[in-house]
Formats: structure tokens, C-alpha cells, sequence
């Protein structure tokens, strides 16, 4: 192998490592990243006007007694409509009186696979219905709790594409009191075999490469001096 080439794999080989091997997984925290943005990174706060149909984002941030860390709401809507955190800073979602679901909303930054944990915690003594949906999908819910009582999880591992929608679900179960619901949601984009593999075979190329290179200049090292004590 000449020396141009070995330069040329030396230098597409760390290109293509960079670009497929992430440092480490990603981790995102609905709670950690709340914030007086909507959306706020990957997380949007919003509603439904009934389950299943378009998501409105909130457009209100405000501070009320209930909610003095800043709470989510949508002009002109239901006062205890929100997604909001707590004193305590913990987040929470109420629904609205009718058919309101109140709803996070997650929206994947890049394809890869994602652990995903969910938690519907039964905050205030009510009793309220939770559902984890991907890209809108009701007949199919990754998740359905026809009630958050005993603070129900979901776990699972998922292969999002970038762009793809993961909504968390609240509804008033049929009484509006008392149901305001914690939420605990963690997030974690895994680095994919695949791609890691290729950029390992990728790195291995390019050792190889360099072995020859160095191999090549001490046989010709060693030539040059045998010619010149001659």
C-alpha cells in the first residue's frame, strides 16, 4: 500500500469514527429540563382537546398559588389545565373538566434506540387514566392505565427515528377533582451496535493501515543503509 493511501484511510476512518461513535449515551429528564420555554429542548407542553386529536402546545407561562414554580397553561383555558412543578419542584399535569387530556410531549433529536421509563404518580387523591403514545397512535398505545392510583410504569427499549413523538397522557378518568398526576419521565438515547461496530472495523482499517506504513519505512530504512555501506 503507497503512502497517499495509507494517509487517505488513516484520515476517512477517524472522519466516519467521529461521526458513528458517540461518547456516550444521551440522557434526557422531563423534570431537570422544565423550563419557561415551550418547547424546551426535546419537550413540549401541551393538550387535547379530546384523546386523539392534534396536540395544542401551551402558551401561557405562569406562576400560580398551586404551581409557584411555573406552570404551563393555554389562553383562555381551564385555571387547573397546566403542566407545571410543585414546591417542591416535582412535575405534575392536571386534565381540563371535559374531554382535556393534558399531555408531554417528546420529540425524538436523532434516530437511535431509546430506554424510555414513565411514571403516572398519584399526587392529590384522584384518580386519572394515563397512556404513553408514539406519533399519535391510539388504537396501538405503547401504554394504557385505566388508573394512576398505584403510580403505574412503563419501561421499554425503542428504536425512534429522528422527528418521531413520544406523548405522555393524562385525562380526568370522568371526575375532574383532585386529579392532579406527578409525572417522572426519563428518556435515554443508546448508542447503536451497528454503527459502533462500523467505526470500530473502521479504526481497525486504518491500525492496519499504519502497521504496513511503519513496516514499509523500516524495510526501506534498512535498505537505504545496506546501499550506503557498499
Amino acid at each position: 500500500m503507497n503512502l497517499p493511501n495509507c494517509k487517505k484511510i488513516l484520515v476517512s476512518s477517524a472522519l466516519v469514527a467521529a461521526f458513528f461513535l458517540p461518547a456516550s449515551a444521551i440522557a434526557f429528564d422531563a423534570e431537570l429540563e422544565y423550563g419557561p420555554t415551550n418547547p424546551s429542548g426535546p419537550w413540549s407542553y401541551g393538550y387535547t382537546a379530546s384523546f386523539g386529536s392534534p396536540f395544542i402546545a401551551f402558551d401561557v407561562f405562569t406562576f400560580p398559588s398551586f404551581a409557584p414554580a411555573g406552570a404551563w397553561q393555554a389562553t383562555g383555558g381551564d385555571q387547573f389545565l397546566v403542566l407545571a412543578r410543585d414546591v417542591d419542584g416535582d412535575l405534575f399535569f392536571h386534565p381540563g373538566p371535559g374531554t382535556e387530556r393534558a399531555v408531554l410531549r417528546f420529540t425524538a433529536p436523532t434516530t437511535a434506540s431509546y430506554s424510555v421509563s414513565v411514571q403516572f404518580i398519584d399526587a392529590d387523591g384522584g384518580d386519572t387514566s394515563g397512556h404513553v403514545l408514539l406519533n399519535g397512535d391510539t388504537l396501538s398505545p405503547l401504554a394504557h392505565f385505566a388508573s394512576t392510583v398505584a403510580s403505574p410504569t412503563f419501561t421499554d427499549s425503542l428504536t425512534l427515528n429522528s422527528g418521531d413523538l413520544l406523548d405522555i397522557v393524562v385525562g380526568n378518568n370522568g371526575d375532574y377533582f383532585s386529579d392532579s398526576t406527578g409525572l417522572s419521565v426519563r428518556i435515554t438515547a443508546i448508542p447503536e451496535p451497528a454503527q459502533t461496530s462500523l467505526a470500530l472495523g473502521l479504526l481497525g482499517l486504518a491500525g492496519a493501515a499504519t502497521r504496513r506504513r511503519r513496516d514499509f519505512s523500516r524495510s526501506h530504512s534498512s535498505v537505504l543503509t545496506r546501499s550506503s555501506l557498499r
